[in-house]
């Protein structure tokens, strides 16, 4: 992401950082299918051997394709180094620091108990693979696009609205049954993600430090350990309904806290 964003014209930021993460969440969509079709055929520990392979097949593609530093800046140019704590005394990304916190600790308990949930309304696997496959393939599919748009307009219209329409979808998930209505949630879930993820990398861009994109997935890497701990306890306590509920409060929180930090946000600023 920070090497995309280094490279990115000014005036496609976003559809530089929607094509990366459509292939991210291509990625996330493809390979539970590919796993689970390798297992089926040459037994689990195949599942393994095709990861490792494709790890060290990306590898080689980073070696052969992407440029060394010294080839990307020129010989006597410098980077702009920062704290992670002057980067967060900054506005607007700590705004998208604590929503992207919140969200994927709200988002996480979707992908976490849903097969659970499933369960009790008696779906098949198979179904609740359909379910997960759609929210992230609509994700995927919307980046490159959504992406052009945050180019067009300010993003934050994005990172708001996308927000808060993710955290509504889930609040709505234990109060409906039967297949339909869960894969019809989950494929609003994935649009409002497919809104949201490319404007804060565009405003996080923007900001004209590569490096900040560390700090995006940070906050989501923090956001998803915390998760299924607070999930778990949440079901032992309060019971699977309330595991969704208390998830769409933390989106719907994230949601408040971006709009608040990004209210006077222009997409002209710079870090």
């Amino acid at each position: 992401m920070a090497l995309a964003a280094d490279i990115a014209p000014k005036e496609k930021l976003g559809v530089y950082m929607g094509t990366l993460n459509m292939a991210v969440m291509l990625g996330l969509g493809i390979g539970p299918v590919l796993g689970g079709t390798i297992r089926d055929h040459f037994g689990m520990n195949a599942a393994f051997y095709a990861m490792g392979v494709l790890a060290l097949l990306t590898c080689i593609l980073v070696m052969i394709f992407i440029p060394s530093d010294y080839q990307s800046h020129g010989a006597g140019e410098r980077r702009k180094i920062s704290s992670i704590r002057k980067m967060l005394t900054n506005r607007v990304v700590l705004g998208i620091f604590i929503m992207r916190f919140f969200a994927a600790s709200g988002q996480g308990a979707v992908y976490t108990f849903l097969p659970i949930f499933a369960l009790q309304l008696k779906l098949t696997s198979s179904q609740v693979g359909v379910i997960l496959a759609a929210n992230i393939f609509i994700i995927a599919f919307l980046q490159r696009a959504c992406g052009s748009l945050a180019d067009r307009i300010n993003p934050k219209y994005l990172v708001i609205l996308g927000t808060f329409a993710s955290g509504m979808t889930v609040f709505g998930m234990p109060f409906v049954e039967g297949f339909v209505m869960i894969l019809l949630l989950n494929i609003l879930m994935g649009m409002a993600n497919g809104f949201a993820l490319p404007g804060g990398l565009v405003i996080i861009g923007k900001l004209g430090m590569a490096s900040l994109m560390t700090i995006t997935d940070a906050a989501w890497s923090l956001g998803m350990i915390v998760s299924p701990i607070l999930s778990g306890i949440i079901l032992d306590v309060f019971g699977l309904s309330y595991v969704f509920i208390i998830g769409s409060l933390l989106i719907l929180t994230g949601s408040v806290v971006v709009t608040l930090f990004l209210r006077d946000y222009q997409s002209e600023q710079v870090f």
